[in-house]
């Protein structure tokens, strides 16, 4: 791994007191004490770096302390961009070491990079580059967030690597409407996935789509999920002509996270084939014209190689980025990444959502690097054992690190996460029901006005409760009404629900289950409203 040297490239003084904490190019950049957020910043991009500034140092953009460098003042005379990079992660590293340690600390990068130029007033270099395991380059973000060299960020680091001022002021204004809008809906408990197939022969094919499904089911049941995937003979597939424009509707109507797996390039994601014929996945001519998401924006994650490649060209992720209605931040790999540090990369960043509390996106993106390395539980022993055939354990371990380097987070890494604060606790009179009984439903929660809750009765994820229908040839009038009621019959799991009234604390009712219900496991769960503000949970059942 190439490495920087020490601290010789950047000031460490003060700023004078009541003085400006943002220097032109001609001086220095300065350490601002008990500062919780830097910005660094092309200095072509000095006026709207200076407008998420202000935002960010407001109240209503978190009241943080935030100091804001221009690139000259963090490199001085430096031209070259490895060089000054290293100097750029110094100055990082000193404004780490002043900062309020009571708080998380976040770094914001405003501006493009391009590998291997000359350093110009225009970019911000990535860092010095990660040898991985395979031998090749990675241009990367996170040595500076590695304040101790352990390859695992210590700070949140997100990058807007755009070119015009105006650019920039699209990503402020949509996250500062992000930050301040939550409407309530099951926009804010949904996960949305669309997926190409792997492409890496019949045993491994299936291999990993085992593998996704046990992700997509280890993620707790207070939440919804529908997955859109490539695969002709998939029950979730869509009509071929029109899977690009279910991409589409997928991410425009709303969720928490919007994540696709699969197999991607600079600009451009995977095909569906179908019958020799090759239709897009998501037709990226189209971005910004077809992007306008009408009530949550999702969070972005992008499973894939190279779609994060922002200092190769023009990626797809700068391009969802500038989109003025689309994500409020995007995850993604700068680089050629490997299915099995994705899986877990996935796996950790969905538990990290559902599970850690309130999290900003630059703490849930430090949060599921972390937990790639760290997490031992069930489910990633039996991940680590079902690909030990393909992928050794000294390669295991050289992938999770060399994956730390490649995904990036394009966004602001302190954007707050608007999902539903509240817990609902759901508990039932008996966790073993009789098909065609009744099961007494009761769900309490906190801080919400009165309203209705939403009670339903769901099948597992990776279960099929309906009929799915064998699809007729193309040319075949009837072909996409099939194919379409086969998709919705697939992503529908509930097979009862009721709405039901609940005081601002608590409810209970009664759910039918439905008397042809098969033996096994099902979820009850609530999700409840006040209007303003909304409360989630579940609890399992099993039907003898």
């Amino acid at each position: 791994m190439a490495s920087c040297g020490g601290s010789d490239g950047a000031s460490t003084e003060a700023p004078v007191p009541g003085g400006p904490d943002v220097v032109g190019d001609g001086g220095p950049a300065v350490v601002v004490p008990q500062a919780d957020y830097l910005i660094v910043a092309a200095s072509t991009l000095a006026a709207s770096a200076e407008r998420f500034k202000t935002y960010r140092a407001s109240e209503a953009g978190g009241s943080h302390k935030v100091a804001l460098s221009l690139v000259p003042g963090c490199v001085g005379a430096e031209a070259d961009a490895v060089a000054a990079a290293c100097k750029i992660r110094d100055h990082v590293k000193a404004q780490y070491d002043a900062r309020d340690t009571t708080k998380p600390f976040f770094l914001l990068i405003v501006g493009d990079a391009a590998a291997g130029a000359p350093l110009d007033k225009a970019h911000v270099p990535s860092a010095v580059y990660f040898e991985p395991f395979d031998g090749s380059n990675v241009a990367t973000d996170n040595l500076y967030a590695d304040m101790d060299g352990d390859h695992i960020p210590d700070l949140a680091v997100g990058r807007i690597p755009l070119a015009t001022d105006a650019e920039v002021d699209v990503v402020l204004e949509k996250t500062t409407r992000y930050e301040s809008t939550y409407e309530v809906g099951d926009w804010n408990k949904r996960l949305n996935l669309f997926a190409s197939t792997s492409g890496f022969g019949d045993v491994l094919d299936a291999q990993i789509e085992t593998l996704v499904f046990a992700i997509v089911e280890d993620i707790p049941y207070d939440y919804d999920i529908t997955l859109t995937y490539a695969k002709q003979t998939s029950p979730y597939v869509f009509v071929p002509e029109k899977f690009s424009d279910m991409v589409y509707d997928r991410l425009n109507q709303g969720s928490l996270m919007m994540a696709y797996v699969g197999h991607g390039n600079t600009d451009s994601f995977a095909d569906l084939v179908w019958n020799g014929k090759s239709f897009p996945i998501l037709d990226t001519a189209q971005l910004g014209q077809r992007i306008e998401a009408v009530h949550k924006p999702p969070l972005l994650t992008l499973i894939a190689c190279l779609t994060g490649a922002f200092a190769s060209g023009d990626s797809v992720s700068e391009q969802i980025l500038r989109t003025k209605n689309g994500p409020v931040g995007i995850l993604s790999s700068t680089e050629i990444s490997h299915p099995y540090a994705n899986a877990i990369f996935i796996r950790e960043l969905a538990q990290g959502l559902t599970t850690a509390g309130d999290l900003t996106a630059g703490e849930l993106f430090v949060d599921a690097k972390r937990r790639m390395v760290k997490t031992d539980d069930a489910l990633r022993r039996s991940i680590d054992m079902q690909v030990a055939a393909f992928v050794g354990v000294n390669q295991q371990g050289a992938l999770k690190r060399s994956h730390q380097y490649m995904y990036t987070l394009f966004g602001d890494p302190a954007a707050r996460l608007a999902y539903p604060k509240q817990k609902a606790k759901v508990t039932v009179a008996s966790a073993h029901v009789a098909p065609g009984a009744e099961v007494a439903v009761a769900a309490s929660f906190a801080g919400l006005a009165k309203g209705q809750a939403h009670v339903t009765l769901e099948v597992k994820r990776t279960t099929i409760s309906g009929t799915i229908a064998a699809v007729p040839a193309d040319g075949d009038a009837t072909r996409d009404a099939v194919i379409a009621a086969n998709y919705a019959t697939a992503n529908n799991r509930i097979i009862a629900e009721k709405t039901a009234a609940h005081d601002g604390a608590a409810f209970s009712t009664t759910l039918a289950v439905p008397a042809n219900a098969a033996p096994g496991d099902y979820f009850i769960k609530v999700y409840a409203d006040d209007g303003k503000l909304d409360a989630l949970g579940s609890t399992k059942i099993t039907v003898p």
